[in-house]
């Protein structure tokens, strides 16, 4: 396989959106995630519509012992993009940690020790000198900003993206600096944001406020595909 792009969480959502438009750009890809079924119908589906050749990795981000197989699995692959796209929600509505499902575990393997395995498991020390160069690492973190299974399929709007529609307008914006948030409504809302203290969200009034009306809000715009 010759220059491709690894996917993380690639079996729908953001990770398959990402593996459809890197292979319509000319990447071979590869696909890691919990679900073969899912990544045998998608890299099916890529290979017939865009003529580029998908590898696929079986892998439970949950669990802490992948790492091994997935960086032998990757062995000889010339690598120039990571979408490290593997993610879960504590919930699914906004809550206090506390009072979520009791997932810690799977939570650290899934959101955190994955970003930093990635890396090493992806870009071997045989490769890093080249990865530097020329490599990019693209890390998605949109939880309930883009309409994917994982949100409920939350209706799109002027601020909720599609996958798609998200994937494509983050590969424009990826060149623009180290850090971005992924589209020009995600950019212009972040900035509003930030101009609010940090003791307003930090709240108790504010917080509690945040919990119930986003939450309303969230449950109303649920939908299935």
């Amino acid at each position: 396989m010759h220059f491709c792009s690894v996917v993380t969480g690639a079996g729908d959502g953001i990770g398959k959106a990402y593996s459809f438009e890197l292979a319509k750009r000319g990447l071979n890809i590869v696909m890691i995630s919990r679900t073969l079924e899912k990544l045998q119908k998608v890299a099916t589906e890529i290979e017939q519509a865009t003529g580029r050749n998908v590898k696929i990795i079986q892998a439970d981000f949950t669990k802490d012992y992948i790492y091994e197989n997935i960086e032998e699995s990757l062995q000889g692959l010339e690598i120039g993009i990571l979408v490290n796209n593997v993610g879960m929600l504590h919930n699914p509505l906004p809550c206090r940690f506390l009072n979520g499902a009791d997932s810690d575990e799977k939570l650290i393997n899934c959101n955190i020790i994955s970003v930093t395995k990635a890396f090493v498991c992806t870009f071997s020390k045989a490769l890093q000198a080249e990865y530097k160069a020329k490599g990019i690492i693209i890390q998605v973190v949109a939880p309930y900003a883009v309409s994917t299974p994982m949100t409920m399929y939350q209706k799109p709007n002027l601020i909720t993206k599609t996958a798609e529609e998200f994937v494509r307008e983050s590969l424009i914006y990826v060149t623009v600096g180290e850090e971005t948030f992924g589209c020009l409504a995600h950019e212009i809302l972040a900035c509003i944001l930030q101009l609010i203290p940090l003791w307003v969200f930090h709240s108790d009034r504010l917080q509690e406020v945040f919990l119930n009306a986003f939450s309303t809000y969230l449950k109303r715009n649920w939908k299935r595909p």
